[in-house]
């Protein structure tokens, strides 16, 4: 008769057809067997997800080539070289003069009692020399004295005054010289 250990196939005996040997034999074999299983189905899975992607992938191109089709070349070249004006604009204005609001800080700071008789700019030494008429001395001390007192003006240089005997009205000239920067463009923010 055979060993135990081992299986047999008699119609008379009432034993199971398959006997296993070894209980290590068979865990090695299921594990590789789920280990094949799990590899096949992470990769169908980066399958699937990789079609996913190129699917995506294709609509944005045809997104991409509607929007390339659409696009009107002869406004856009228009448009970047209006950019282009502006930013060299931009630049020019920055280191420019801006004389509008130098006139309009400098009024500002002049006695209603003041009149010009004459007045002239140099943007290069950013001064202003004026001839004018005041009532009184008095008022031309006033004048010197908001000019000084400006944070934008450097220096003021008072060249004279002079008392018209028929009028009583006095005539001075001042030179004024503004700080660097003071009426160079800034943009409004």
């Amino acid at each position: 008769m055979a060993d135990r250990s081992e299986f047999q196939l008699l119609p008379n005996q009432q034993k199971s057809l398959l006997t296993i040997r070894s209980h290590q034999r068979s865990l090695s074999f299921i594990l590789a067997i789920a280990f094949g299983v799990l590899v096949g189905a992470a990769y169908l899975g980066l399958r699937i997800y990789r079609s996913s992607i190129v699917r995506q992938i294709a609509i944005i191109d045809e997104e991409l080539q509607k929007v390339e089709s659409n696009r009107n070349r002869e406004i856009e070249s228009t448009l970047l070289g209006f950019n282009d004006k502006l930013t060299t604009l931009a630049k020019i204005m920055a280191q420019q003069s801006f004389w509008s609001q130098g006139l309009r800080k400098f009024s500002t700071m002049i006695d209603p009692k003041i009149r010009f008789d004459s007045l002239s700019v140099d943007s290069d030494k950013r001064t202003y020399t004026f001839k004018a008429t005041a009532d009184s001395y008095e008022t031309i001390a006033k004048q010197l004295a908001v000019f000084y007192a400006s944070p934008d003006i450097l220096d003021v240089l008072f060249t004279g005054a002079t008392k018209d005997q028929k009028t009583g009205k006095v005539q001075f000239d001042l030179v004024v010289t503004f700080k660097s920067g003071t009426f160079i463009y800034t943009a409004q923010k």
